[in-house]
């Protein structure tokens, strides 16, 4: 039977678009705000709208390739392809997996973690993978993405004992997680009955 083989993609082809066509919306607003200027100042310099959309389209192409990430998971292995691998292929099997960690955005980034901790072993110098996502809004955060279910998924089918570990409290979503206790409520605390004294007679 062939494994079926999944294919994460990221940045996707609706966000390649989308900053295109940021781009040529940065470049027509410089072509605008330079025909504002005196035209004195622009005698020896390239048109605005040129320079804006070179700017922009630079900055568009550096994010796309800082945020690029392929990862295919196909039956028990796991290869991925980003910056942070220096744009060369690794590979794992599930059965090499020792723990899931979940790592919360710092503050005023987009961009989540669900880092796969490995077993060392003398054919490779790395010890885990790291899966990103973005965030979102909810209270599954954005969690619940297809990379994570798919990712959590092949691991559990080999080991289900395991469970994602740091998950906001407040998740409810499918990825398995340690059992925590609730919160103590004020109106659910014992509450202390001060003793009575007898009186003596």
């Amino acid at each position: 039977m062939e494994e079926r083989e999944i294919v994460f993609v990221r940045p996707s082809r609706r966000g390649l678009l989308l900053g295109m066509l940021a781009v040529l919306l940065v470049a027509a607003f410089g072509e605008l705000l330079s025909k504002e200027m005196p035209t004195s100042s622009l005698r020896s310099a390239p048109p605005f709208g040129v320079v804006m959309l070179f700017f922009a389209g630079f900055n568009f192409l550096l994010m796309a390739c800082l945020s690029y990430q392929r990862i295919v998971i196909a039956g028990s292995g796991i290869r991925i392809l980003s910056v942070a691998t220096f744009f060369r292929w690794r590979e794992c099997d599930v059965r090499e997996v020792t723990g899931m960690r979940y790592h919360h955005p710092g503050f005023r980034q987009i961009d989540q973690l669900l880092v796969l901790r490995l077993q060392p072993a003398p054919h490779r110098s790395w010890n885990q993978i790291e899966l990103v996502t973005v965030q979102t809004l909810g209270r599954k955060c954005g969690i619940d993405s297809g990379l994570y279910i798919e990712a959590v998924t092949a691991v559990t089918r080999v080991q289900p004992a395991f469970v994602v570990e740091n998950l906001p409290w407040h998740y409810n979503g499918v990825l398995p997680r340690a059992g925590r206790q609730p919160e103590p409520q004020m109106d659910t605390l014992p509450k202390t009955v001060p003793k009575r004294r007898r009186k003596k007679r």
